[in-house]
């Protein structure tokens, strides 16, 4: 009788503990799973941004402003003899180098 009893007890406990165990690796790979998602999140909302950026900087070649703000996005361009350079909040956002004509 003694030892049925403590048989139920020991198959409760090891369900039990297989519970916590799916549990844990359940909320492991939740926690993973979203990490992923914020990143991926992160990394195309700054893409977005430099795109916008870079449209924004094409704008203003197309009129010929050095400097241009739209949707509280401002470029600066800054032109020489051999290069032209984007630059967005202080940052240089991509440096172009003429082409030499022969």
């Amino acid at each position: 009788m003694e030892v049925e009893n403590i048989r139920k007890k020991s198959l409760k406990a090891y369900i039990l503990l297989e519970s916590m165990v799916a549990m844990t690796l359940l909320i492991f790979l939740v926690t993973f799973v979203l990490d992923q998602v914020i990143q991926v999140k992160k990394q195309t909302h700054e893409e977005n941004r430099k795109i916008e950026a870079l449209n924004v900087a094409l704008m203003a070649v197309d009129i010929g402003e050095e400097r241009l703000k739209i949707n509280d996005v401002e470029v600066f361009i800054e032109e020489s003899t051999s290069k032209i350079v984007v630059w967005e909040s202080g940052k240089v956002l991509i440096t172009l180098e003429k082409k030499k004509t022969f």
